[in-house]
């Protein structure tokens, strides 16, 4: 199974927090995607956390051959983001990471129950990997 992987999934993985065990378990078996809003949020949460954007920078290019970005923003990715935010009444980087996950026919994974259940129950491809 391949998966894109949302910033809770990065930082999780960054920071050694829990579930970080799934991810890198999710990130060594290959087949794994990041959009590129996840890594915008990611590269402004290491910037808030540490006050240096070396690091952010350092973290996205160490993330390069383990993940592959997708960050094309065409009219049909637009669209279905737009329906799940409305819908579900999602953050913008998640229904952009779902949508992406739908595109490309992967499952999205995420820690983000608050988000991410209701589609998760809907029957959207969403992983809670805490």
């Amino acid at each position: 199974m391949a998966y894109v992987l949302d910033t809770c999934a990065l930082i999780a993985y960054l920071e050694d927090e829990a579930g970080a065990d799934r991810v890198e378990d999710v990130i060594s078996a290959g087949g794994c995607y990041l959009h590129g809003i996840h890594a915008y949020e990611l590269f402004k949460d290491v910037i808030k956390r540490t006050g240096n954007p070396d690091k952010a920078r350092q973290f996205l290019a160490d993330l390069t051959g383990l993940v592959e970005r997708l960050d094309a923003m065409d009219d049909p990715l637009m669209e279905s983001a737009a329906s799940l935010k409305v819908q579900f009444q999602m953050a913008i980087p998640d229904a952009l990471g779902l949508a992406a996950a739908m595109a490309h026919g992967l499952v999205l994974l995420s820690s983000d129950a608050k988000e991410l259940t209701a589609p998760q129950q809907a029957g959207y491809p969403i992983e809670f990997f805490r």
